[in-house]
């Protein structure tokens, strides 16, 4: 379920799901405001935050982890399980 919004730093994928923006000035506020659109859209299975923008990509259907992406690109994220 999908109680906690605790990021993990896993390189996950799936399916794009929806492309949201989150707000907030430090990398746990950001990721809560990530989470909170994952938690609230029943759709939302796990959830990515880029770095490089405000981009706060929503999830489904996970299959596996990633292939590895640069640390400035991409922070996959998911809500704690």
């Amino acid at each position: 379920a999908k109680a906690s919004c605790d990021a993990t730093y896993e390189n996950m994928d799936g399916t794009i799901y929806k492309t949201m923006t989150y707000a907030g000035e430090t990398h746990e506020q950001k990721d809560a405001s990530c989470c909170r659109h994952c938690k609230t859209d029943p759709g939302c299975e796990f959830w990515v935050r880029e770095t490089d923008s405000d981009k706060c990509i929503l999830m489904k259907d996970f299959y596996g982890p990633a292939e590895p992406s640069a640390p400035s690109e991409k922070r996959r994220l998911r809500p704690g399980t």
